[in-house]
C-alpha cells in the first residue's frame, strides 16, 4: 500500500529535476506528465489517512492534519517561491522542489500501514 505513496513522490521528485529546462517541442509532454502525477497525488495522500490510523477515531483528526498540511504548503510555496524564482531563477525554484519531495519519500517509509 505504501508503494501508490510512494510512486507519485519519486516520480514527482524526477520531474523537478528538469523544470523550465525541457526543449520547446516537450514542454507540452512535460506539462501532461507534471499533471497527470501530481494531479492525483493530494487524493492519494488523503485516501492513505485511514489507513495509517491507528483507530477509526483518529481518521478525522488524520484527515484535518493532512488537509491543514496541504493548504499551508500551498502558501508557503506561493510566498516562498516567488523570492527564489527573483534571487536565482525559475530552474532553483524547481529545484528546491527535490529535497522537499525526499521529504516525504522518507517519510512514507516510516508510516505503518494496517
Amino acid at each position: 500500500r505504501k508503494i501508490m505513496i510512494l510512486i507519485p513522490y519519486i516520480l514527482m521528485t524526477i520531474t523537478f529535476i528538469f523544470p523550465f529546462t525541457v526543449t520547446t517541442s516537450l514542454v507540452p509532454l512535460y506539462t501532461i506528465i507534471f499533471g497527470v502525477v501530481g494531479g492525483p497525488l493530494a487524493a492519494v495522500l488523503l485516501a492513505a489517512v485511514p489507513e495509517v490510523a491507528k483507530k477509526p477515531q483518529y481518521i478525522g483528526i488524520g484527515m484535518a492534519v493532512a488537509i491543514f498540511g496541504q493548504n499551508i504548503g500551498m502558501f508557503i510555496s506561493g510566498q516562498l517561491f516567488p523570492r527564489i524564482q527573483a534571487a536565482a531563477g525559475w530552474e532553483a525554484a524547481g529545484y528546491w522542489m527535490i529535497p522537499i519531495c525526499l521529504i516525504g519519500i522518507i517519510a512514507t517509509f516510516f508510516i505503518k500501514v494496517r
